[in-house]
């Protein structure tokens, strides 16, 4: 089953790797619930394929750094990035980028969190094994408000940040 708006995100948890204190977290590894990290406030979860892979890296995560200024103005609390990776490649891929400290890299490593919202996809043909389809959703206190994923994992147009910004626009 596929997660749509209006649906509650399922209770799961998230792993985010600091390389120093930064959102009331610690050095290190921190683990988060779901609901605790996402509760009172409106953000924006973007599920990429992979951290390093070639359109999140070169077209997706750098349009949310460019937008993201644009994105928290429009009532956005915070902008997470997730995918089937362990925290410390996603804290690494933020750093290689310069993302800012409102872009918070969290890993869903064993794909538990995308395999309930039903937007798993195995790319095991390309070496990858379960991985995220590519998507971007607004959550608001743990409920979502917009959603859209891609088809293929090279796409990217629905789940940019420039769609997103529209949607935000128009409420």
């Amino acid at each position: 089953m596929k997660i749509s708006v209006k649906d509650l995100i399922p209770k799961s948890e998230f792993f985010e790797y600091f390389l120093s204190e930064a959102h009331g977290c610690s050095i290190g590894v921190n683990k988060h619930d779901s609901h605790k990290l996402f509760e009172g406030k409106k953000v924006v979860l973007t599920g990429v394929p992979g951290a390093f892979t070639p359109t999140c890296s070169e077209k997706h995560l750098p349009d949310f750094i460019e937008k993201e200024n644009e994105v928290l103005a429009l009532g956005v609390n915070e902008i997470f990035f997730m995918a089937v990776n362990d925290p410390f490649v996603m804290a690494y891929w933020g750093k290689h980028h310069n993302k800012p400290d409102s872009v918070r890299m969290i890993g869903d490593p064993e794909g538990s969190f995308t395999k309930e919202i039903g937007l798993d996809i195995d790319l095991s043909v390309a070496g990858l094994g379960l991985r995220s389809k590519r998507f971007t959703a607004v959550i608001e206190d743990n409920i979502v408000t917009y959603i859209e994923a891609e088809d293929a994992p090279p796409d990217y147009e629905r789940s940019s940040a420039s769609n997103l910004t529209k949607f935000l626009k128009s409420r």
